[in-house]
Parts: structure tokens; C-alpha cells; sequence
């Protein structure tokens, strides 16, 4: 059984450039994943869409429990809260 699964995913920017598509992957109970790619490519989207924090332009995400996302600018300078008391 996967935890996550992706299959045939797809993602468009407004204006409708695909940024990616036919994107399939499972990661299954037990494993690890990493997200290895170019600047720009839609790690971080794809990071997004999986999250549901953005909307597919198609195909079916699986998340079999919760996802947790944090995101990569937690603070405002000047900012002295620490990531653990914002979880």
C-alpha cells in the first residue's frame, strides 16, 4: 500500500503554461522519497499540489494520512518567533 501516490498529475500556471504533466510516482508504506531536480522545474509546486495547498490541472493524488508542509520562509525579518512555537 502507498502512503502517497501520484498518478498522471498535472499542474498549469494561470495563463495556462503547463509547468508539468503525466507525473506518476508511489511512495510505499515504509519508504522515503526525495524530489531531485533543476531550479524552476515544480519541486516545490508539486510539493504544493501534493499538500493540497494548489489545484491539479488533472490526474489523482493518493495520501494515505496527514501531510505536513512547512514552508521555506516561516519568518518576517526582525521576526523572533521560533518554527517550533509556529507549529
Amino acid at each position: 500500500m502507498a502512503v502517497i501516490g501520484l498518478l498522471d498529475v498535472s499542474y498549469a500556471l494561470p495563463g495556462g503554461w503547463t509547468l508539468f504533466q503525466g507525473v506518476t510516482f508511489r511512495v510505499p508504506s515504509g519508504n522515503h522519497a526525495a524530489l531531485v531536480g533543476a531550479n524552476g522545474i515544480g519541486k516545490t509546486t508539486l510539493l504544493h499540489v501534493i499538500a493540497g495547498l494548489e489545484p491539479t490541472a488533472g490526474g489523482t493524488i493518493y495520501v494515505d494520512g496527514r501531510v505536513g508542509f512547512v514552508r521555506r520562509f516561516v519568518a518576517r525579518p526582525g521576526d523572533r518567533t521560533s518554527v517550533r512555537e509556529r507549529a
